[in-house]
């Protein structure tokens, strides 16, 4: 079920570029193939969305440029969201757990409601599928002493979770950014 979502909404040129896993050593750089990826989906009947989070502190909205640097190691909620339809996205925390679902969870978005801040989603867990709703949630706690929250969905766009995948075609970056002389072999 999930493939053929996938597939509906994907065409020839961009399913070929997803064949091939880019490892990468940075964040940023995964944040940005996953961006290009995702924008390279078509747009469906205008569903789409781009979700900027709203951060609080001392119940006080904050602009999320300045607030990032400090709420980083207190939730893993993106600053940002945009994805359309059969984008491919990672759950973040263990909200859904009575649905097998837990951080790390990985799915494909199939619709798009803008005017109710809802994207519903496809999870392949152990045993199925789950077809759930995702909105927005709050993620609550301190800074220096400040009460603060983040609110977002507990989404990003995954195209790069590989962790214990048997993957047929990869591209690696043999530099710096994750090896030393002598670590990896001619392959």
């Amino acid at each position: 079920m999930m493939q053929n979502k996938l597939d509906q909404t994907i065409d020839e040129t961009s399913r070929d570029l997803k064949k091939i896993l880019k490892h990468v050593g940075h964040k940023k750089i995964a944040d940005s193939i996953n961006h290009v990826i995702c924008n390279m989906l078509p747009i469906q009947n205008d569903k789409y969305i781009i979700s900027d989070v709203e951060d609080v502190i001392n119940e006080r909205l904050q602009d999320y440029e300045c607030s990032d640097k400090l709420f980083k190691g207190k939730t893993n909620l993106p600053k940002r969201l945009e994805t359309r339809i059969g984008a491919k996205i990672m759950f973040l925390n263990n909200s859904e757990y009575k649905h097998k679902m837990c951080n790390g969870t990985l799915g494909i978005s199939t619709d798009i409601k803008k005017e109710t801040q809802e994207i519903k989603c496809a999870f392949c867990i152990k045993g199925g599928i789950v077809d759930i709703k995702i909105t927005k949630q709050v993620s609550s706690f301190y800074i220096n002493g400040a009460l603060a929250s983040r609110r977002q969905f507990p989404i990003i766009n995954a195209v790069h979770k590989t962790q214990g995948l048997t993957l047929p075609d990869i591209s690696l970056n043999l530099d710096s950014q994750m090896w030393e002389v002598g670590q990896t072999e001619q392959m």
